[in-house]
């Protein structure tokens, strides 16, 4: 059961494993079914098309998209949402970030944050659209995160001013990880794996099941610091 520090990766204070993220990402969709976050959960945010879970050690976990009116809301939306340019210097989130960010993560981050700024986090795992809501929760809190299956959130070079915080994981053989394009890039630290299917791997059980294998997964960090 993931409870952060966990020995099953060679975990030490303060660390959390990569494979126990990536058992409660998958889980993050339907966390009541779930033995690993069924009971755990203390918060719960289901409005606006935007969905997250804090559990009772502070970990937040935001689940991708599931359904179509996620993606017209806010994964087709790099550039702009109804003539309005969303920026991370907001008073709000009290964090001046330079910088073009994808608008329709940054307007997803934002429900997100509102909701649970009264609590911050410790840590965040997030999976697809979760996982690019990650990279910008884990700036405005100052926070640590793991995303999978991570999209690209920032126009230009993010890593610098993202690192150590956040750790991104895409598959070779998932879109979802290059998109919205080349011009954009994950913010801190990413990590590919190197394996071609030839097939759409996007969902979660087909990322746990390639970070078992070390020969694919040997540059990702068995674990990640917690806040």
């Amino acid at each position: 059961m993931a409870r952060g520090t966990s020995s099953r990766r060679g975990s030490g204070a303060g660390n959390f494993s990569v494979l126990d993220a990536a058992e409660l990402a998958e889980a993050s969709y339907h966390p009541d079914n779930y033995t690993v976050t069924k009971g755990r959960i203390t918060k719960r945010l289901n409005q606006d098309h935007v969905t997250a879970h804090m559990l009772s050690d502070g970990i937040l976990l935001v689940p991708g998209s599931d359904s179509v009116w996620d993606y017209a809301k806010y994964n087709l939306r790099p550039f702009r949402i109804g003539g309005k340019k969303y920026t991370l210097s907001s008073g709000d989130t009290g964090k001046a970030l330079g910088g073009f960010w994808h608008q329709g993560f940054l307007a997803h981050a934002q429900v997100v944050f509102d909701s649970f700024k009264s609590t911050p986090p410790r840590m965040i795992i997030g999976h697809s659209m979760g996982a690019a809501s990650a990279q910008i929760l884990s700036l405005l809190w100052d926070v640590p995160s793991i995303g999978f299956a991570a999209p690209r959130v920032f126009l230009g070079d993010a890593a610098v001013p993202a690192q150590p915080l956040n750790l991104s994981i895409y598959r070779a053989d998932d879109i979802v990880g290059w998109l919205p394009g080349e011009k954009f890039s994950h913010a801190g630290k990413s990590v590919k794996l190197n394996i071609a299917s030839g097939l759409p791997r996007h969902k979660m059980r087909h990322y746990r099941s390639v970070l078992t294998n070390s020969a694919i997964s040997s540059d990702v960090p068995q674990t990640w610091r917690m806040g």
